[in-house]
């Protein structure tokens, strides 16, 4: 690719234009794959939920975590008489690991995590006759999705010759552009003289 010419001076035909085309169709889709994959390898997982607690009532929820994660949960009352649950983490082997009695939010980090499904509660058993709405967020964060990362990186090759291509492509795929928008000048110029 270093050694391409303008469209102009050598021509380009509709078979090149085409390769061109597909080149770089097939450039930007790896890149936006290799971004989201990024963005996911070295992102943790994050999770948000807000539901309506009834009187009298208790709500558990369900989170896998492996071993040696972090799970943090945070938590807020956003509506309801009192703005106040009872709040409980347990662990997979049904150890109470947080019990925090009549809040309005919270923060909770539990780390190192055990393999298996930690149980989240919520409960207004308290209160006989006003609803709760409760928002909450799980943020897992496992090891994971570090371990390899600098592998994956190391492949990619030097990016002063990535960007040194990607710019030849785009020089060409801008010579084939200009070269039908004169072809499309002296089509127009033709129907106007025809018209």
């Amino acid at each position: 690719m270093g050694n391409a010419r303008p469209c102009a001076l050598t021509g380009c035909s509709a078979d090149t234009r085409m390769d061109d085309v597909q080149r770089i169709c097939v450039s930007l889709l790896a890149c936006v794959a290799l971004f989201i994959g990024a963005v996911n390898a070295f992102s943790p997982t994050d999770s948000e939920f807000t539901f309506l607690l009834p009187a009298a009532r208790k709500e558990c929820f369900y989170q896998s975590a492996i071993h040696n994660g972090s799970i943090e949960i945070e938590y807020q009352v956003i509506a309801g008489a009192g703005m106040d649950v009872d709040f409980s983490i347990l662990s997979p082997q049904g150890i109470h690991l947080v019990s925090e009695f009549r809040r309005s939010d919270g923060v909770h980090m539990v780390e190192p995590t055990e393999a298996g499904d930690y149980q989240i509660c919520f409960d207004n058993s308290f209160s006989r006759f006003s609803e709760k709405m409760v928002f909450f967020e799980v943020i897992l964060d496992n090891p994971s999705n570090d371990a390899g990362a600098d592998d994956e990186w190391a492949g990619l090759g030097e990016p002063e010759n990535l960007l040194e291509y990607k710019l030849d492509d785009i020089k060409a795929s801008e010579c084939a552009s200009v070269k039908n928008w004169g072809q499309l000048h002296k089509l127009s110029l033709y129907v106007k003289t025809v018209s």
